[in-house]
């Protein structure tokens, strides 16, 4: 028997709900669930069954071992980045590759060749990401020759937008110069089954990236109920996360007081002092020391002293209204993720991924 001192809520329903609310707003386009790093460290196994559930057939990750995760509950999966050669002996037929270059699509069809297959691929452009793809300028030429490499379909292209919570001017003219890639290669008697641009920040900024020719969107964050702090918020999301500890020791201090690793708070006045077995080891960031609350029912708890890698303490105030052993809510929801992640100066998508791997995550 083990007993979890962190657990994380994970609101399967809710989730699922995010994602009619996605499909809703982006019509008649599908939604691809974006699911990496273990759908962001929230389980990809317990999030794929919910979501195919409700209707999602096609998912993104980011490398092979996410998609052999997935692949023999799903329709299909996309890597979304490029593949290491090591990693080709590995790849499953369920699983759609990612075009990243000519040297790839060489690869991939001589893989295919080898095994007497045809292996379905996207092709990747970048048109101004910077960071993986077939560069724009090049891309026309470039997919004339994968073309006519037998052994692989050409079942989609996309991109990726950069900036499209911050710079609309630039992320109109990814579209713009994609639009004309995929109008150039059409002229030229090449079409494609699935195009997709829009990201998170593309559904909820951009609206012509779930326009034609667009037909699928992919959305990561968003259906976990959160949003980017920059840009609009244009869609009606459930939150989807808890996490919480226990009280695990409360003590009653004297005024004068240290807490904490190099004495980082001095307590003003006589108070109860609380220890929350939860630190930054779990995901706690320790840039909210001496600035975050922790909750019980209607109260809140200041943290006070450096948070440690284990353990964080809270001022409980006069009263002794709390004991040992109970429910501390450590993260409300999506508010509370937006908040660490301002006061860490990070990104939402950073708060999330770094809840530890001891936190038991609890499915609802």
């Amino acid at each position: 028997m083990t007993i979890s001192r962190v657990n994380l809520y994970v609101d399967l329903k809710k989730i699922q709900e995010n994602f009619r609310e996605i499909s809703k707003k982006c019509s008649p386009c599908s939604i691809m669930p974006i699911l990496k790093a273990n759908a962001y460290g929230l389980g990809v196994v317990e999030i794929t069954n919910a979501l195919v559930q409700v209707g999602a057939k096609y998912f993104g990750v980011a490398d092979l071992n996410e998609a052999n995760q997935i692949c023999k509950k799903v329709d299909k999966v996309l890597l979304l980045g490029e593949m290491l050669p090591q990693e080709l002996c590995l790849f499953n037929d369920n699983i759609v590759p990612s075009i990243c270059s000519l040297k790839s699509a060489f690869a991939f069809n001589k893989l295919a060749k080898f095994n007497n297959s045809i292996i379905k691929v996207h092709l990747l452009i970048d048109s101004g990401m910077g960071r993986l793809g077939i560069p724009i300028e090049n891309a026309f030429n470039e997919i004339l020759k994968i073309k006519d490499l037998k052994n692989l379909k050409l079942e989609g292209i996309f991109s990726h937008l950069s900036s499209a919570n911050c710079d609309e001017n630039y992320s109109l003219k990814q579209i713009q110069t994609f639009n004309a890639l995929i109008l150039k290669l059409k002229n030229n008697s090449l079409t494609f089954n699935i195009y997709h641009i829009a990201n998170s920040d593309g559904i909820n900024n951009i609206k012509i990236s779930y326009k034609a020719p667009f037909n699928l969107v992919r959305s990561g964050i968003n259906l976990f109920g959160v949003f980017d702090q920059l840009g609009k918020k244009d869609l009606n999301l459930q939150s989807v996360l808890k996490l919480t500890s226990k009280l695990v020791s409360k003590r009653f201090l004297k005024k004068g007081s240290a807490i904490g690793y190099s004495q980082s708070y001095i307590l003003s006045e006589d108070t109860w002092v609380g220890t929350v077995p939860i630190g930054y080891a779990d995901g706690v960031p320790q840039n909210l020391s001496n600035q975050a609350f922790f909750y019980k029912d209607e109260f809140s708890y200041k943290v006070i002293g450096k948070i440690s890698m284990d353990y964080t303490t809270i001022d409980l105030g006069k009263t002794d209204s709390i004991s040992v052993g109970d429910e501390i809510t450590v993260l409300k929801g999506t508010e509370d993720i937006i908040k660490w992640a301002e006061i860490k100066g990070t990104i939402p998508y950073d708060i999330i991924c770094s809840i530890g791997n001891r936190v038991k995550r609890v499915y609802l």
